[in-house]
Formats: structure tokens, sequence, C-alpha cells
């Protein structure tokens, strides 16, 4: 009674019944064109720079606030620049190389975005072409309605000519004013096919997720009303699908109006039969299967060309596990953009995934007392290289869904293609200072996966709080407390080994044959930097400097080291005798012209030898605050981050200088 009860509230908000309810329709910018621009990029190291928004040129090539992105000449041909003080980003190919997209072809959320604010060229830009330029810049605020994500997804149409791309043009352009995926429009004023990959976990609740057709994007909390076609959920005995009455979507149905499980061949169109609300779905949707959900949906005014009959035909490639469906995989969405039938066609055509989850276990630890956190990595690889391996995470005392408040994974969902690029899942514990006494507490991580044979995978997590050896100044005692309380705005030296926030005391405290590197050796970087090694002969003291989680992707200024964009850490990585000191000027600069931001968030990661390792947050006055560790352990690595919280694509990148390693006293 109850499961019935349920469907037919469902039912009926998704037919409007609820219209006085005062639930409020979110208001949507729509696809934004800019029209026929045609303007020649200057051809010098300046360049022409653009507001995407307001679709306004600058032929001085300013790089500040109010310009989205800057086209310039490099000295070897056309190139692309991500301007202002918030910077967008640009598609790249496999090699990094901003890419020349074509008809067709999606901007969105799950497109490869460059990690550097000047990537490089690729070569048909060069050669000559007639292409677009895949972007994502901020947005919100700069509209008529709010952006919920902040980011708004493009396409710049541009022509260069050969051999180094200029004469070049910018054509017109186009975006998705509310944050979502968009599809490149044909140039004969039709939106052809449109092929959007979504690759997403279906939430198996009775909720579900709903999805729209048209972006791609993705609700697990199941909203029935808002820019959604379809949902899809888990009835406890099966799968269900509900067309959503935000754009008066329909579904496929066989003659016992259950939703059809569709393959190559099959077509969608006019002469489809259709049904508001399927009464079920068949059962190779609950037995396991590859298939097309049919839909039919009001798509005019939703494309950059108008729509004639106002509906579009298509389907949902959809992957579910057998017995009762779930986990439920939605791989992408295809329609026809110009209301006329289409053909299934291509499911089933890769191998199935193959989750590669490493380490088997992970382990963690803390001081009682304290309020510090302890993180560990797990690596999620696609070993098949087939199919995009789907994952979502949740952590608690065990997988039967209890929640442990103090333990958390990030990010918490994602996909893994077949192209060698695995996932880093940082696994946090933080419990709230003195709510968890020393002993050990068992938990584990859980990882539901679209890989047939590993739909979920439990990896065992143990953290282990221990009791604090020293008072919270660290003024009595040697202990084993590694780091002390170091940043708590102190501006000398902490009485015992721990923490140091002043140069000559540190100094003091590190025994005689240290090695410190004034990164003299470095120039000023054009193309982003692979790990660089150092050594000392005499100490025999030794390290590689990288970034992280792209590895190659260091950036050099005259004097100091960085990396090439903000979501990157600077990562050193001991490699010679045991190292007990070590100490630096940790900042952030402000990206691409070598300037140093004042009072930034800086933090601080050490991993020691035993297995532990300890975060610390500060503020950095600027490139000569210093910050200095001494440890009964030796130091594994010291890892630094200047993030802005929440923001992908903030102007903040990791920085050091004047780095000193040795062995304390």
């Amino acid at each position: 009674m109850k499961r019935g009860l349920i469907s037919a509230v469902r039912i009926a908000a998704a037919c409007g019944l609820f219209a006085g309810s005062g639930l409020a329709m979110a208001q949507s910018n729509g696809i934004v064109l800019s029209g026929p621009l045609n303007h020649g990029v200057a051809d010098n190291e300046f360049g022409t720079s653009m507001n995407i928004v307001t679709s306004q040129f600058d032929d001085s090539g300013p790089l500040g606030d109010g310009w989205d992105f800057n086209f310039w000449d490099n000295g070897i041909g056309f190139s692309f620049f991500a301007a202002g003080l918030n910077p967008g980003s640009l598609v790249v190919d496999a090699d990094g190389n901003v890419a020349a997209l074509h008809p067709g072809d999606t901007i969105g959320p799950a497109s490869t975005f460059a990690k550097t604010t000047n990537p490089l060229t690729a070569a048909e830009w060069l050669s000559g072409t007639d292409a677009y330029a895949g972007m994502m810049f901020h947005c919100d605020g700069r509209l008529a309605n709010p952006v919920a994500g902040g980011l708004c997804y493009g396409y710049l149409h541009m022509t260069t000519t050969g051999p180094t791309g200029f004469p070049g043009t910018v054509d017109d352009t186009g975006f998705d004013g509310d944050g979502n995926a968009i599809a490149i429009p044909s140039a004969d004023g039709t939106n052809g096919i449109i092929h959007v990959d979504v690759n997403h976990l279906v939430h198996d609740n009775f909720f579900g997720s709903s999805l729209n057709v048209v972006t791609g994007a993705v609700d697990d909390n199941g909203s029935i009303s808002g820019n959604y076609d379809v949902n899809i959920s888990d009835t406890g005995q099966d799968m269900q699908v509900w067309p959503l009455n935000a754009y008066s979507a329909a579904i496929v149905v066989n003659a016992n109006g259950l939703a059809a499980a569709l393959h190559d061949g099959d077509t969608v169109g006019p002469d489809s039969t259709f049904q508001d609300f399927p009464s079920g779905t068949v059962a190779e949707w609950t037995n396991g299967t590859d298939a097309a959900l049919g839909v039919r949906f009001h798509c005019d005014g939703r494309l950059p060309n108008p729509v004639a009959s106002g509906i579009c035909y298509g389907y949902v490639q959809l992957r579910t596990t057998g017995t009762l469906a779930f986990p439920v995989t939605i791989v992408d969405t295809r329609f026809d953009g110009d209301g006329n039938a289409i053909a299934v066609s291509g499911l089933g055509s890769l191998a199935p995934p193959v989750a590669t989850i490493t380490p088997a276990a992970l382990a963690v630890s803390l001081i009682a007392g304290e309020n510090e956190t302890a993180s560990a990595t797990l690596t999620i690889a696609n070993a098949e290289g087939g199919q995009s391996l789907a994952y979502t995470i949740a952590t608690g005392s065990d997988c039967s869904g209890t929640a442990l408040p103090w333990l958390a994974a990030s990010p918490a969902s994602g996909s893994v293609g077949g192209n060698g690029i695995d996932a880093q899942i940082t696994v946090t514990a933080s419990p709230t200072p003195g709510s968890l006494p020393p002993g050990t507490y068992p938990a584990a991580v859980c990882i539901s996966t679209n890989d047939p044979d590993q739909a979920l995978v439990q990896i065992p997590l143990t953290l282990t709080v221990t009791a604090s050896t020293t008072t919270s100044s660290c003024a009595d005692g040697i202990g084993d407390d590694v780091f002390c309380d170091g940043f708590d705005g102190a501006s000398t030296v902490v009485a015992v080994p721990g923490a140091y926030t002043d140069r000559s005391a540190f100094v003091g405290g590190v025994a005689a044959g240290y090695y410190e590197n004034t990164f003299d050796d470095l120039g000023s970087s054009v193309v982003p930097e692979p790990p660089r090694d150092y050594s000392d002969s005499a100490s025999g003291i030794a390290y590689t400097i990288s970034s992280y989680p792209n590895l190659d992707n260091l950036w050099f200024y005259p004097g100091f080291m960085s990396v090439g964009n903000s979501i990157d850490h600077l990562v050193v990585t001991f490699t010679g005798v045991p190292v007990t000191a070590v100490g630096g000027d940790f900042f952030a600069d402000s990206g691409g012209d070598g300037g140093v931001i004042p009072n930034q968030a800086i933090t601080i990661t050490l991993s020691l030898a035993d297995g532990t390792s300890q975060t610390f947050s500060t503020i950095s006055a600027g490139q000569d605050d210093f910050r200095g560790f001494t440890s009964s352990q030796p130091i594994v690595s010291l890892s630094i981050d200047a993030p802005i919280p929440d923001d992908q694509i903030d102007f903040n990148w990791s920085a050091m200088d004047d780095l000193i390693v040795g062995t304390a006293n």
C-alpha cells in the first residue's frame, strides 16, 4: 500500500497537479548566441582579448578583469590564453593541446579542459581550419538570471590560415547560460544528430536520478520539476522510468505498455508507440542489459537552431545489472535535433569496464585532542579501457549505510575512461577534537561501480588515535608529537622539535651540512615542465619536485618554483638520505605573471616514514613567509596547496622558494 501511495504522489506531481504548491521553477538564461562577429585577431605578442558574454574585443590584448580569453602570436603561431582574474579553460585533446572541434561535438562538464591558462595549440589550428574551440568560463552574475554552478560551457567559432594560423578571425560564439553542456550546431541552420556523453551512475533509491536529455545534466535528488526530461529510479523490485512534464516527455513502450529495451537498428520517431507513464519496464532491463530507452520530448528553444515541429526523438543508452537492474549507468543520450526519426546504433560496441582499486586497505593516524586531519589516497582505474567506469563512493562503519561523521571521500562520484587517466580519491578522517579517545577505529570506503563483476567494492580503513605526549604549546617535552601547534601565529620557534615560523631559529635547530635550494637555476617557463630532481653530493640529500595530480605541470620563475594551474599541488618527495628537517617559504602566486598573492590560505601536508601524515593550514603573508618542521621520524614527502575552496579554476597557484632540507639536532 505504501509503494502504491508514493507512486500515485509522484504521478500527480509529474502531471503538474501540485501547481498551487508554491514550487518555483528556476528561471533560465537559455542558449546565448553572439551572431556574426568576424573579428580579426591581432597578429602580435599581445593579441586580441575577448569578453564572451558581451562579445567585446580589445586588440591591445589586456589580460585583467573583464576579459575571458586572449588570442595571440607566441612567435610560432596562433595561441590561446585564458585571461581575467578568474580565468576559464579550453577543451584540449589527448596531448593537452587546444582541440579543434566540429559540428556535433559537445562541450560540457564531461569534456577535458586544460590545466593551464596557456595550453599549446593543436596542429589543425596552425595549418588553417574552420573549427571551434570549446570553453568553460565564469558566468554567474554576468547574465540576467543566476547560474547555479557558476560556470558556463560554450564554443568559439574561429577561422585560421596556414602555416601559422594567421590571419585568424573570431567568427561567432555560443554558450549555454544555465551551466549545461552544449553541442556545436551545423552551419546550415539545422541542429543535426546530437550526442552527449553522460556516464553517470543512477542513484539507487526510490527517488533515483533525473536526466536532461539535451544537456546530459543529472540530478541525483530525483527532481520531477525543473529542467529534466526523464527520471530513472529503483522501486525495490525493478527499475522504473518516468517521463517528466517539464518538457512533455514520453517513453517508447511495447504492446503491454512497458518501457521497451531498444537495440541497434530500432528506430525512434513519429511512428513509435509512446506512453506518458509506462506501467513498468520489460524484464530485459531487470535482468541486466545494454540497451536504449526511446524518448520523445519538447526541444524547440533548447538548441542553437529552431525545431519546426517543436519535438525531438532520441534515446538514452542505459546499462543495467541483473538481477534487479541496479547498478544502472546512464551511458549517453543521442537525438535528432531537427525533429526527425533516429535509428539506434553503436550499443554494446565497447568491452565492459573493469575496476581496479588500490590499495586494498587504508590506514591513517591522528593524535587525540588536536584539531587535525589525516588523509589517504585511493586510485580507481579502468583496466579494460573500453566503456567508461562510473563510480560513486560512500563511507561509514561498513557498507550497510551506517555513516561516520568524521570520515569522507572526495570526489564522491565520477567516471574513468579508457584513456589511462586514473581517478585519485582523497579519503579524509577529521573528527571533532576530543570526540575520539585513543584507540583503533575500523571503517569502510564503499565504492559502487558499473563493472558487472564488481558492483560494490569495500575498502577497509583503520583510524588509529594516539594519546598526545606533549602539551598543546610543546613547552615541556619532546615526545613524539611531530609538529606541535606550529600555525598558531607565533613569530619564533616552538620550544621543542615541532613547527617554526622563524628561519633563523629553524636553522639553529638543524644539524650542520643541510642543503638549501634558492632555485637560482630556474628561468621563466613557456610550457608546463616535467618533475625536476635536485641533489647535494656532500650531504647525500636528494629529492624530486613534481606537480599533483597532473605530473608534468610544474611552472618556473626566476628564483622560485610553482605549478601551471590552481588545481595542482607542489610535491617534494625525498629520495636520498633520511630527512628530519624541512623548511621554506610557501606561498601563492597569481599565475602566468609570477606575481605573489599576500595573505593567502596555504595547506601543507607532510608524510612520514611510519605511514602517518599531518595536514596544516595557515595564512601566508607572501614570498618571505617561512614555515619549518622537524620530526623524530624521517619525512617522506611535503605537499603545498594554495586553494580557493569550491573554485576549480581560481587564480591561486602553489609556490615555494628557499627550501632548506637536513637533519634535526
